[in-house]
């Protein structure tokens, strides 16, 4: 695959574009970006793919014809490193020092702290916002909110009533400053994660969780002074 950039694409004269990439529609990227082989920035949203294949009378698609569909600017500010295979939508802003490990999907809208990190293949959806200085893996749903240093490695969902029922516009888990979320972490509905919780891997939670709390099981929530585990001994609830 040729590397291809769009004719309204405006790029630094620092920043690396590696083989194959592909930049698409009104994208800007800034100083000392590193775009590794084969990814895509700026890719039309569903949206804007449906409303110009309206117009299309059969004709297959050239990558300028997705050109001239993206109508959202996408911005990858100064000093981010994208991997290889990376995929992010238009309307998406990376702010400065993002890194994307390889194969990684942000979906369109979404806005990205600075200093953040988001993990091999991770898929973050639609609409997300987070603060600076993330670590963010697994899935993450439309819509969900992470404040700053949330290191997230579960899953975060929509309320699910059976097949075709998923409502992407319903309300998305808030997830607050300094939480930990642990590996197989399921946070469903539109809940809120309190400041400095930690979240045990495997646990389910459906239900608001207070701030400085541990979350084990389904819905188990333990204040830190009545853990008895390693927790409570070190680490951000120290007793000492």
């Amino acid at each position: 695959m040729d590397t291809y950039i769009g004719k309204r694409a405006r790029i630094d004269q620092s920043a690396y574009i590696g083989r194959g990439v592909v930049i698409i529609g009104p994208t800007i990227i800034g100083p000392r970006v590193v775009i590794e082989d084969y990814s895509i920035i700026g890719k039309p949203s569903e949206e804007q793919i449906l409303k110009f294949q309206k117009h299309l009378n059969g004709k297959q698609l050239s990558y300028d014809d997705y050109d001239d569909c993206v109508i959202t600017q996408t911005t990858i500010e100064e000093g981010c490193l994208l991997g290889r295979n990376t995929l992010i939508y238009s309307g998406c802003v990376l702010h400065h020092e993002v890194v994307c490990d390889d194969n990684c999907r942000v979906g369109w809208d979404t806005v990205i702290g600075a200093y953040s990190r988001i993990m091999y293949n991770a898929l973050v959806y639609e609409r997300i916002v987070t603060g600076e200085h993330c670590r963010i893996s697994g899935f993450i749903c439309n819509d969900t909110v992470l404040g700053n240093y949330v290191s997230m490695n579960g899953e975060t969902l929509h309320s699910y009533y059976g097949y075709s029922n998923v409502d992407e516009r319903s309300p998305a888990p808030k997830i607050l400053d300094h939480t930990i979320v642990g590996f197989g972490v399921k946070i469903i509905g539109g809940v809120t994660i309190g400041y400095r919780s930690y979240l045990a891997a495997g646990a389910v939670v459906t239900r608001d969780v207070p701030d400085e709390s541990i979350v084990t099981g389904v819905n188990g929530i333990t204040r830190p002074n009545e853990w008895t585990g390693k927790l409570s001994q070190k680490g951000p609830w120290s007793r000492k």
